[in-house]
């Protein structure tokens, strides 16, 4: 059984990955690498009103959120979503948005973290 940061959603990632620690680690350094820019890219679309690229941008991220032991993030992820896709009324975008990175913010660290200590075992 892998020995995950008890901040993380162990449970689920023991479900879906098992001992992996490759995969795990992989999914990690992905996540770190590659969704977390995007994420953060999506603050200048919003202060352009650029709602169609934010829904799909945000869409394309989702479940990535769930697949490193982020799960609690995804329902507010999946509203992020459908409110730039489909409302009309949109004022809740910025509020929602700087929720969710202060959170992927707080869990940066630990995820780094994670990454470190798989590689030094694999």
């Amino acid at each position: 059984m892998l020995n995950l940061h008890p901040s993380l959603d162990v449970d689920y990632l023991q479900q879906i990955y098992g001992d992996d620690a490759v995969i795990v680690n992989i999914m990690l350094e992905t996540f770190l690498t590659d969704s977390v820019p995007r994420w953060e890219d999506i603050s200048s679309l919003l202060t352009t009103g650029q709602y169609g690229e934010i829904g799909e941008i945000a869409h394309r991220l989702k479940p990535s959120f769930s697949m490193v032991g982020l799960t609690w993030l995804h329902p507010k992820v999946e509203a992020f979503e459908r409110i730039a896709r489909f409302e009309a009324d949109r004022s809740s975008l910025p509020t929602l948005y700087q929720e969710i990175s202060a959170e992927l913010q707080r869990m940066k660290p630990i995820l780094e973290e994670e990454v470190a200590r798989l590689g030094s075992i694999m």
